[in-house]
């Protein structure tokens, strides 16, 4: 593991920066390029915020100059620049940043990771962080704080405070660790806004996803005894509602709310035949474990995968060992 020493010294000896995070970009990874993006141009570097798909509409907030550039339609601008460090945040998964991933290689541009997700096989040297951390944005609080040094602006104690506010659905999800709530504490000291942050995260949503939230709630069926809760999003409803990728993202909290729910599922299938799966806890029984059997990983209270095909059909493939983990059989495979 890369300690955070290590980190601090290969930022400050590189001059050219380019930051990324995974695919379908949230609030955490977001975020934390916001905030370190600005923190290290003010301390001289060319930073460039580079994304595998485009900036959702709802963190616009996060880049009023227009700095989060998709690589779809900024590849030049990336290539005329020799970068001396690339830097992903919230994933730890080359395969998460998809085509900046592939570019990245392609170039041959050093890549470190800073992370909270578990770390499945061997140690690696070029990945920092914790999973005991809430949010990246804790680690990255901590990166520019304590072993940097640098100041933060309040818009980048406003960006961490959105990462570590996102990730922990507003506080909720702490895992019983005081660490989140402390760091909370020191960016409203530093002038942060609760209120316009949460505005802009939890209160802001648009009517399609209300729409959806009503469908999501009344089209949830329940197996084993009310403890598992799931939900198949064809396609077809993302046509008809027109239904941006971030509008489906925290559904599965929703139904996981639930009494007598102790794992929720969602699986929304975003184009045709791609099939994004959510998996909740409430804090009884792990699921990680079951995403890694898919290809997919995340906490053990909040873990994700996907699939390829029919819903019906992945769902039949996913249900058997969420069962098997409410009734207390051991899994196969």
């Amino acid at each position: 593991m890369l300690s955070t020493s290590a980190l601090a010294e290969r930022i400050r000896g590189s001059r050219n920066i380019l930051l990324t995070t995974h695919a379908g970009p949230d609030g955490d990874g977001l975020g934390c390029i916001a905030a370190l993006g600005e923190t290290l141009e003010a301390q001289g570097h060319r930073v460039l915020r580079l994304l595998p798909d485009p900036l959702p509409s709802k963190y616009a907030f996060l880049d009023p100059e227009g700095l989060f550039k998709p690589i779809a339609t900024a590849r030049a601008e990336a290539e005329a620049t020799p970068w001396d460090l690339a830097l992903v945040l919230d994933t730890h998964q080359p395969g998460m940043i998809r085509e900046v991933g592939e570019w990245l290689k392609g170039r041959g541009v050093p890549t470190l990771f800073l992370d909270h997700h578990p770390i499945e096989g061997p140690a690696r040297t070029d990945v920092h962080g914790s999973c005991d951390a809430v949010a990246t944005g804790v680690l990255v609080f901590d990166l520019v704080v304590h072993d940097l040094g640098w100041p933060l602006s309040p818009f980048a104690a406003e960006a961490l405070y959105v990462s570590i506010s996102f990730d922990t659905n507003s506080f909720k999800y702490i895992r019983s660790s005081p660490t989140s709530l402390e760091v909370g504490a020191e960016l409203l000291r530093r002038g942060v806004d609760s209120t316009r942050v949460y505005r802009h995260l939890f209160a802001s949503n648009p009517r399609r996803k209300a729409k959806l939230l009503g469908w999501v709630l009344t089209e949830c069926e329940f197996l084993c005894e009310g403890k598992l809760a799931f939900v198949l999003v064809p396609h077809r409803l993302v046509e008809e509602m027109k239904l941006e990728r971030d509008d489906l993202r925290d559904s599965v909290n929703h139904i996981l709310e639930i009494e007598g729910v102790e794992i929720a599922a969602t699986l929304k299938e975003t184009d045709p035949g791609d099939i994004k799966v959510s998996l909740r806890s409430k804090g009884t029984f792990t699921i990680n474990g079951v995403a890694a059997q898919f290809g997919g990983g995340g906490h053990a209270l909040a873990a994700g995968c996907e699939f390829s095909g029919n819903l019906e059909e992945a769902w039949q493939r996913l249900s058997a060992p969420l069962s098997q983990i409410l009734s207390g059989q051991p899994q196969s495979g």
